[in-house]
């Protein structure tokens, strides 16, 4: 009796006078499948010899071709997937959901870059308020201390002089005071408003319809009137238009015979040193710095989470295919290598299910 395994097609001979029941279970030697063999039964009606040997020829080559079919599949089905089943509701909403999310949403990067534009642009926003709220308070306090010390010193050089009449020696400190970096004008005023001494510290700074009137006409004091003091004070500084350049004005009152000292200063030309100052070689080299470590942050960043999870991407939609011999390695930081030991325990798991299902 010929007996041939549903597994692997390995062919045994049996003896049919030694099997005593019914039913006789053996193990494969080559796969260890359990196979069954039932005790043939006599048949009354014998048929010729030569008919049943062709008739059992023809049965073991269709058994032998059966069987060998069933193997293959049964070996196919260990070695690949089982057909999916339909998909639940449920399932297929997910996986429309799935579909219509892949490729949606912006890039990691793109959202590292906006934090990065949004703390440059803080930090601007508080340089500029501070520069704006600070640095005019700062510029307004230098330019009232500069000024006193110049009409203070100018005050006592010229006291004796202008009590004895001697204008010439007036004239000389007035100018020698104008010629000083950063004086736009020093005029010195008796009580009637005559200027007795008046010179300008550049001429040429001013506008040309101003220059050429003082040229022409002398030392104009229009706009030495709009700086006045009032009763009870000493002394007033106030900013003017003078000659389409802004100037601050600092006036005093001078002692007997009395009058008015006025001393008037660039506005502009003290905050262009301020500003050369701020931006400073210095200045830019730490902002160059601060842009440059700011770039290599981001591409750290990039570096230390985009890559790992795009390749953790890459290796779920692989096991997805079918891969579920593809061991998942996660790098990175921490919270990404647990996801990819996540991952890789659901891989485990659906890979022991596939292969109990197969069974």
């Amino acid at each position: 009796m010929l007996v041939i395994c549903e597994d692997c097609a390995k062919k045994y001979s049996i003896d049919e006078q030694r099997i005593k029941a019914p039913k006789v279970k053996f193990k494969c030697r080559a796969c260890n499948h359990i196979i069954i063999v039932e005790k043939p039964k006599k048949s009354k009606d014998t048929p010729s010899e030569d008919l049943s040997t062709s008739l059992l020829v023809a049965e073991q080559g269709t058994a032998e071709h059966k069987i060998k079919e069933k193997g293959e599949q049964r070996r196919a089905k260990r070695t690949s997937l089982p057909p999916p089943a339909d998909p639940s509701p449920s399932v297929r909403a997910a996986l429309r959901h799935s579909a219509a999310a892949a490729g949606k949403g912006m890039p990691f990067f793109v959202y590292l870059l906006a934090i990065m534009l949004v703390g440059l642009l803080s930090i601007s926003t508080i340089f500029v308020h501070f520069y704006l709220k600070t640095i005019p308070d700062v510029l307004q306090h230098q330019l009232e201390l500069r000024s006193q010390a110049l009409t203070e010193s100018l005050k006592g050089t010229i006291a004796s002089p202008l009590s004895r009449k001697d204008y010439l020696t007036v004239n000389q400190e007035v100018k020698r005071i104008s010629k000083l970096s950063g004086v736009a004008y020093v005029a010195v005023r008796n009580k009637q408003g005559v200027v007795l001494a008046g010179f300008f510290g550049n001429l040429n700074r001013f506008d040309n319809h101003f220059a050429q009137k003082n040229k022409e006409k002398g030392f104009q004091t229009d706009f030495l009137t709009k700086n006045t003091i009032t009763p009870g004070t000493e002394e007033a500084g106030v900013k003017l238009r003078v000659g389409g350049l802004s100037v601050y004005d600092q006036v005093m009152a001078l002692p007997a015979p009395g009058g008015e000292l006025h001393v008037g200063l660039y506005v502009d030309e003290l905050e262009k040193h301020f500003l050369k100052a701020l931006f400073s070689p210095l200045t830019l080299a730490l902002l160059l710095l601060f842009v440059l470590s700011a770039y290599i942050l981001f591409v750290l960043l990039d570096k230390l989470i985009t890559e790992p999870m795009r390749s953790l991407t890459n290796v779920a939609n692989r096991i997805s295919l079918g891969e579920l011999d593809l061991a998942i390695m996660a790098a990175g930081p921490r919270e990404i290598r647990e996801l990819g030991a996540a991952l890789e325990r659901m891989r485990h798991s659906i890979k022991v299910a596939m292969e109990r299902l197969s069974r």
